[in-house]
């Protein structure tokens, strides 16, 4: 997230510049876990399951997310799949 923030504000004169996750760790790690897991489900010919299976850890880390402030913002042992940037220009 710092680098995203250093580069847009090398890059322009904003307004306002925030750089926030799109998901906490929870996700992300579930995100990473649902790949391997819908890949198992298709090679096994089970895919319905996979879709169950997939669908259940995406709920339950972002459960885990909300109800925890350390998975949601960055700081050391955080992971995140993306950002959100968000530039406004001055008026």
């Amino acid at each position: 997230h710092t680098g995203l923030e250093r580069l847009f504000a090398a890059n322009g004169e904003w307004a306002s510049l925030t750089v926030r996750p799109a998901g906490g760790s929870a996700t992300c790690l579930a995100m990473l876990l649902g790949i391997y897991v819908d890949i198992a489900a298709r090679r096994a010919r089970l895919r319905p399951l996979g879709r169950a299976a997939v669908a259940a850890l995406n709920r339950t880390a972002a459960a885990l997310d909300r109800r925890s402030e350390r998975l949601r913002e960055p700081g050391p042992g955080t992971i995140f799949a993306n950002y959100h940037v968000t530039a406004e220009a001055p008026a």
